[in-house]
């Protein structure tokens, strides 16, 4: 069959209804006295199933065991029971079609051997951590959610003083306390006291670009899926046992969970590492999308990209989503290019994991955009920011509109924003505000609650670089005042921003990557998190932690519908200035009832009214914690008017009368 062949076969009626009758489930499904194996397989002319000792030959006492041959049972679906227990044992699905054997991983294995080429029989009851029954999904305050996002190598890669050497870029460094670094909080302990309610790791399933049995100085983000039910070998402490990975994975997340922080999950399903792969070989062309000669489409610019619409693909991301979340205790799910895949297959998604987890609050956010164009079907709608309206309210978005106007394209470094120089910006900031739910703009939320704000995150240059390319400066490891300055304004509009705000990891210490624009495949000492400069920038740090906790502290920002916005008013939006006013008297009785917050970007101090009434200062452009009662009985109230300095921050709260 040619690939238009297939083409024509997978938009047939009759292939869609015997892909919804094949059913939900396929994999390996083990019990101690047998184990049953289900695929999903087309235009086969035999499946079968070859057992072996080892995951892959090259290991001591490798050796096929046996092989199975499935029974085609149903249209597309094969089936067969292997008796014993097999439970360690690794397999393979063979392949005869036209002629030709093909062998492949089980795209739906839980458990696979090193670099992911054979998949393994597990019995996931024994990768438990102590505890685990009891670590019921953490429940965050969603609400007031604070996100950083990280990479899990780049964690540890420095060495953390009290992890051991063994566990440095591992999933198990989050599993050890650790000791302070020259009397700072590094590692676990430090994000406990930075504040974040959950930290948003890169990927953690397996990928293809690290040779896990070598991994060395191999360094990849890791957005090349291979796997995608399994976590990733390199940075298990054993790649060779299927099940090492499993249980230091559940390891990393338990500590987590047991710090107070949650785990949001890095998903890559819009396109595979290769085309060539398990998808490919058990069902040509149908796992991914097509251009109208039946080529495959490539609006990942990664040479494929996955075909949601159809509903084998779109079950599958679906069920991979409440695996991860019922077996790994997951929290929450950032799509890699979300406008790669369809509106419906998006709102599945969300609707069955609040039926699944009713009481427990599972983030769910994406980029919404496709790295080229995209030949979806005709009657599915993509997921990119046009079409935020279409998604279910409990779906949010990457908000770059707000992140270019804070700090200037994330293209070109020498174009500013409004913190950095840029003139005119000021009711584009002021939207950022409202979460961009005031109209008018290329994308209509429905609520803030689909807005992520954020200013940098791993793409493109770190927030840091970005200030200092701005500056004309090519010395990105040193301080300056008045970058310094820059940033703590860009976060203190991301962290008073309608929506949820994200941060990238080590931005908070002016994290750097010398320039390096895209470093998804440099150096691990250029990617690792410097936790040197969490001393020299403690300042910076504090000022984060800070902003946070004032956050979290402000009842307003716990309401994320519709009717929030009607208790903010814009005050000024020109003159270098955005000023605005907070009704929180509406959600807190007894704190501050009235919050004035104003951005100013101009160089020069200005001097701004304000309303009537005695005005405390909660945080200015050098210290976010004057909201701290001992601070405020100290300070003077304010009334009329109100000095801001150059570049600044400036919170106001006014008790309710």
């Amino acid at each position: 069959m040619t690939p238009h062949d297939y083409k024509e076969l997978y938009e047939s009626e009759d292939f869609k209804q015997a892909c919804i009758q094949a059913g939900k489930q396929f994999g390996a499904f083990y019990e101690p006295q047998k184990t049953a194996f289900r695929v999903f397989a087309v235009n086969a002319d035999a499946v079968s199933v070859r057992l072996h000792r080892t995951g892959t030959d090259e290991e001591k006492n490798a050796g096929k065991l046996s092989e199975l041959s499935l029974t085609c049972v149903s249209p597309y679906v094969y089936e067969g029971v292997a008796e014993g227990d097999l439970e360690g044992i690794y397999y393979e699905y063979a392949v005869l079609r036209e002629g030709e054997r093909h062998v492949c991983a089980d795209p739906w294995g839980r458990a696979c051997g090193a670099n992911g080429k054979r998949s393994m029989v597990a019995d996931l009851r024994k990768t438990d951590p102590k505890g685990w029954d009891k670590d019921a999904l953490f429940r965050a305050d969603v609400a007031h959610t604070v996100i950083s996002e990280l990479h899990v190598r780049d964690f540890s890669e420095q060495g953390l003083p009290g992890v051991r050497d063994a566990y440095r870029g591992k999933f198990m460094a989050f599993a050890e306390r650790g000791k302070r670094m020259d009397g700072y909080a590094v590692g676990l302990p430090y994000y406990k006291r930075l504040g974040i309610t959950h930290l948003h790791l890169l990927p953690i399933f397996d990928y293809a670009s690290v040779d896990e049995t070598n991994c060395g100085d191999a360094y990849n983000w890791g957005y090349d899926p291979e796997n995608y039910n399994v976590p990733e070998g390199s940075y298990a402490t054993d790649p060779h046992d299927g099940y090492v990975r499993i249980r230091e994975c559940k390891r990393m997340i338990k500590a987590l969970h047991d710090a107070g922080i949650g785990v949001v999950m890095d998903v890559v399903y819009n396109h595979t590492y290769s085309a060539d792969g398990a998808f490919q070989i058990l069902a040509p062309y149908y796992y991914y999308r097509q251009n109208a000669d039946g080529s495959l489409s490539n609006g990942s610019a990664c040479g494929n990209e996955t075909a949601s619409e159809r509903y084998g693909v779109g079950n599958f991301i679906l069920q991979s989503v409440l695996y991860w979340t019922k077996e790994y205790h997951v929290d929450g799910f950032r799509f890699d290019l979300m406008g790669l895949h369809d509106t419906d297959t998006m709102n599945r998604i969300r609707e069955a994991l609040d039926e699944a987890f009713p009481d427990k609050p599972i983030l769910m956010y994406g980029e919404p955009w496709a790295a080229a164009e995209s030949p979806m079907e005709p009657g599915f709608f993509p997921a990119v920011k046009s079409n935020v309206e279409r998604l279910h309210d409990g779906i949010a978005i990457f908000n770059d509109n707000t992140r270019d106007v804070i700090k200037g394209s994330v293209f070109y470094g020498e174009i500013p924003g409004f913190v950095n120089g840029a003139k005119g910006l000021e009711q584009a900031v002021a939207s950022s505000v409202l979460a961009w739910c005031d109209g008018g703009h290329d994308f209509s939320p429905k609520s803030p609650a689909q807005c992520i704000n954020y200013v940098s995150v791993h793409d493109n240059y770190t927030l840091w670089d970005k200030l200092c390319i701005t500056a004309g400066k090519s010395n990105f490891e040193e301080s300056d005042e008045m970058l310094l300055k820059q940033n703590r304004l860009a976060a203190g509009i991301v962290f008073t921003c309608m929506g949820t705000p994200l941060f990238q990891a080590g931005e908070e210490f002016a994290r750097t990557k010398l320039g390096e624009e895209n470093s998804y495949c440099a150096s691990p000492g250029l990617n690792r998190l410097d936790w040197r400069r969490r001393e020299a920038f403690d300042s910076l740090t504090e000022y984060y932690r800070g902003l946070i906790a004032l956050r979290r502290k402000i009842a307003f920002y716990a309401d994320k519908t519709p009717e929030a916005l009607s208790h903010v008013r814009i005050l000024q939006a020109a003159g270098e200035n955005v000023v605005f006013l907070i009704d929180n008297a509406s959600y807190d009785k007894k704190g501050f009832g009235r919050i004035w917050i104003c951005y100013h970007a101009g160089r020069e101090a200005a001097v701004l009214p304000l309303p009537e009434g005695k005005w405390s200062v909660l945080a200015d452009g050098t210290s976010s914690f004057l909201w701290k009662r001992g601070l405020l009985k100290k300070r003077k109230q304010i009334e009329k008017e109100v000095r801001v300095e150059p570049v600044s921050l400036k919170i106001l709260g006014s008790r309710a009368e």
